[in-house]
């Protein structure tokens, strides 16, 4: 089944009822009737689509998820009695007099159209809240595309988180051992160069050299940084010129390794700074 967006079923309720709600002034009496008698066939499709929003984007307090309930269901009942009366629809309100369908929308308007992942515990060893909040809302993207076979958007976007994660890492580290790190790294021939240490966000710096020195750091682990370096390469097919120069595709399997590496990577970054 596929869902629908929190934004999806507002922009829906706003085209379908803007004089109910008052979004736009009747011209006549008969235009709120017809209205109301459209709402006796329309409201279920309303609520088939608050159905499929998934759970994870209905990211509202208790308070709000029992009006947003309440709400709904009244609205299903004065729409079940209207269709088999031929009636217009008696617009339903909650005790607090707000009419059942603003309680719907104004909910809804709450919701976020991106939800973070719900597989991991959450990225604790990040302090800062919002960085850590849009790389938990990115995994949740990149699990979704898993889900939904977009092979391309997964696999780059787990190379993004991986990018982030990485560079998190080595920020960590004082500018002594991020210099013995490279050096360490192109002595070993994974970098043929050696980068500046000082500003880890320079354009020269990229997923490949992150991952080499988050490796000799101690940040990763080899059987992470690994499938690391096949992620690295395969999000480099985004690139079409990339694509057609090396006659790859992004496939199931590319992104679902792409998808453990970052499971991986999380999972070596927690063990060295939640232990």
């Amino acid at each position: 089944m596929d869902h629908v967006l929190p934004s999806d079923v507002v922009q829906v309720i706003d085209e379908e009822f803007p004089i109910t709600l008052g979004l736009t002034p009747p011209s006549s009496s008969s235009q709120v009737a017809t209205e109301g008698y459209r709402a006796a066939s329309m409201l279920q499709g309303i609520l088939e689509l608050i159905r499929r929003v998934p759970e994870e984007f209905v990211t509202i307090d208790s308070k709000d998820r029992a009006r947003l309930i309440l709400a709904s269901i009244s609205l299903e009942q004065a729409a079940e009695f209207a269709h088999q009366n031929r009636h217009p629809v008696a617009w339903p309100r909650l005790k607090d007099n707000t009419p059942c369908l603003d309680v719907v929308r104004e909910v809804l308007k709450k919701c976020s159209d991106e939800a973070p992942s719900q597989s991991t515990t959450g990225l604790e060893f990040i302090e800062d809240h919002e960085f850590r909040k849009a790389l938990l809302i990115d995994l949740g993207s990149t699990e979704r595309a898993v889900s939904g076979n977009e092979w391309k958007a997964a696999t780059v976007l787990a190379g993004s988180i991986i990018e982030a994660l990485l560079l998190w890492a080595i920020q960590q580290h004082k500018l002594v051992d991020r210099s013995e790190a490279m050096k360490r790294a192109v002595k070993s021939k994974r970098l043929t160069k050696a980068l500046q240490v000082n500003d880890l966000t320079a354009w020269e710096w990229s997923l490949h050299p992150y991952i080499e020195v988050a490796y000799e750091l101690g940040e990763i682990k080899e059987h992470t940084a690994n499938p690391c370096r096949e992620a690295k390469y395969y999000r480099n097919l985004i690139h079409p010129a990339a694509a057609e120069r090396e006659k790859e595709q992004c496939t199931r399997g590319k992104a679902h390794g792409a998808l453990g590496a970052v499971y991986s990577t999380i999972e070596d970054l927690e063990e060295r700074h939640l232990s």
